[in-house]
């Protein structure tokens, strides 16, 4: 059913559930026809507040085609605007195919490495104690170490530099059994 662009732009600006989903799923279907309209970025944490941690998976995927994928935003996403808000949705929806569309993401953008150091980087400067954002992380990190050697060292040099809180332990040592020994030295020391 095509809905009016205020509609959905308001369905997005709702703090509602219900009307939350609906407005992702309309917009996603507004790009897939290309017919998008001017839409102010959004936050993507406050978006996903109102699920309490319970956003669908089918929500999650539509948030990010339409990020990295929607023309409309006006004013436009800048690469670092992107990152974050890759960076929140992958915080808040703890979710496998997720987190591997979001790294695919990465790993496919112009430049790759430049792209996920700058997301491990925000990573880095997120709260990761809360279990869905430590569970988002550890996954996201682990596939983006799935990349090819230039991905994996830019997350690998990246994490280097992350605080090291429990939290951001907990994403380290969740990954350290998918490095190599020399890996392992450079990252954990031990």
């Amino acid at each position: 059913m095509w809905r009016p662009d205020e509609d959905i732009a308001s369905d997005l600006a709702s703090g509602d559930r219900d009307r939350i989903e609906a407005g992702v799923r309309d917009l996603a279907v507004r790009y897939d026809l290309l017919d998008g309209f001017p839409l102010a970025p959004f936050d993507v944490p406050s978006l996903l507040a109102p699920f309490g941690g319970n956003v669908p998976q089918q929500t999650l995927l539509g948030l990010l085609r339409i990020l990295t994928h929607y023309d409309g935003f006006t004013p436009p996403l800048s690469p670092t605007d992107l990152s974050h808000a890759l960076v929140d949705l992958v915080l808040g929806g703890d979710d496998e195919r997720l987190a591997l569309e979001t790294s695919l993401v990465l790993k496919g953008s112009e430049d790759p490495d430049a792209a996920v150091a700058a997301a491990v980087a925000e990573l880095g400067r997120r709260p990761l104690d809360a279990p869905r954002a430590s569970g988002g992380a550890k996954r996201f990190v682990s596939y983006l170490l799935a990349g090819n050697p230039g991905v994996r060292t830019a997350t690998l040099r990246t994490l280097r530099e992350w605080p090291t809180d429990d939290g951001y332990r907990r994403v380290v040592d969740h990954i350290v059994p998918e490095l190599s020994a020399d890996e392992r030295t450079r990252l954990t020391g031990a």
